[in-house]
């Protein structure tokens, strides 16, 4: 074992048999998502960006963050989003950044998306138990968190 290796704990097995299951839902939501937006002639991705907006204008950079994206498919995403007409620019703080934010018609599709998204949400959360639901949102949020401010970086390793 290196010298600043932290000797094996009971939790770590357990953190890591979540992380290979949210790895595997995170497959099964995309695809999920993928057919609740192919009516509109979308992909789940491009919903995660359209979806961020809802409240009003971001950047990019702020999608990103918010999604838990790279920057790079947020990018792409918006590229073929503001083509598809569902996004527009709007003036950033500074010349260097942008916002997008909702057009009509990219508003007009989250409405049409929402009630499928709310059907299989229901559908599929009333297989699990809501306190195990509720369980599961705070721990993953917690783990969201901590990870978010102490990000494992490759001088780390």
């Amino acid at each position: 074992m290196p010298e600043h290796a932290l000797p094996p704990h009971p939790l770590d097995e357990l953190l890591t048999q979540l992380v290979d299951h949210v790895f595997a839902l995170s497959s099964h939501f995309l695809a999920a998502g993928d057919t609740i937006t192919a009516p509109e002639g979308l992909s789940a991705a491009r919903w995660l960006v359209l979806g961020a907006l809802q409240n009003g204008p971001m950047s990019p950079a702020g999608i990103a963050r918010q999604r838990g994206l790279t920057r790079q498919s947020v990018r792409e995403s918006v590229a073929r989003l503001e083509g598809s007409g569902h996004i527009s620019r709007a003036d950033g703080e500074d010349r260097r950044t942008f916002l997008v934010e909702l057009t009509d018609k990219g508003r007009q599709a989250l409405d049409r998306i929402e009630p499928r998204r709310r059907e299989w949400a229901t559908q599929t959360a009333l297989n699990v138990d809501s306190a195990h639901l509720e369980g599961a949102v705070t721990v993953l949020g917690q783990l969201r968190s901590m990870t978010e401010a102490r990000p494992l970086r490759k001088e780390d390793e």
